[in-house]
Parts: structure tokens; C-alpha cells; sequence
């Protein structure tokens, strides 16, 4: 019989706010930080994936009047230490987008 492998994972789930607040950050600025911020994931061993929300033709997700960012995926820690985390990311940082934090319980079979 296969043993039952788990891993305890967050998934950052972003949408984007309707009315966003002014920032004095351009959209490359933010674009640059995002980035940062995944390659500081990657750098640490905390990032399983990351990636927006799209349809095969490049749009945006919609789900009735909200707008998909996108989906941070991030090994261990606890839900607060998740929140935390989705608290600095640089779009929500900066109001320009809304972060739900989900714990998922990854599980595989191993041979």
C-alpha cells in the first residue's frame, strides 16, 4: 500500500479592489515589488507557486463583480504567519488589491 504523504500550505488568493486608493507608487513600481517579493519567497524555500488568475485567452477571472489577481501558494508557518505575509505583499500593501489567506492541506501517495 501507498503511504499517504501531507504538507501544510497558504494560498494567497488576491482580487483586485474596484475603487483602489491613489498610491504614489506607478504600476511598474508595484510590478518590480511584486516581483521582489515572490523571488524573496523562492529565496527562503517558502514558495510552491505563484501566478495570475487567467483564462486560456489571457483575461482576468471574474467571479460575479470581483476581479481575480492572482494565487501566491507558501509552505508551513501558521494562518496568522500567512496573513502576515499576504499584509506586505506590495499590491495589497498598497490597497490596490484583496488577499483571502486559505490553509490547504497538499496530500500525495508516494510508491
Amino acid at each position: 500500500m501507498n503511504d499517504r504523504r501531507v504538507e501544510q500550505l497558504y494560498l494567497l488568493v488576491s482580487t483586485l479592489e474596484a475603487a483602489p486608493p491613489a498610491t504614489a507608487l506607478s504600476e511598474k513600481e508595484l510590478v518590480d515589488q511584486h516581483m521582489t517579493f515572490i523571488q524573496k519567497l523562492k529565496d527562503q524555500g517558502r514558495l510552491v507557486g505563484a501566478g495570475s488568475l487567467r483564462d486560456s485567452d489571457g483575461q482576468r477571472f471574474r467571479d460575479g463583480d470581483d476581479v481575480a489577481g492572482g494565487i501566491i501558494m507558501v509552505r508551513g508557518g501558521s494562518l496568522a504567519e500567512a496573513e502576515d505575509l499576504a499584509r506586505q505583499e506590495p499590491y495589497c500593501r498598497e490597497g490596490q488589491r484583496r488577499i483571502k489567506v486559505m490553509p490547504w492541506r497538499r496530500s500525495w501517495f508516494e510508491d
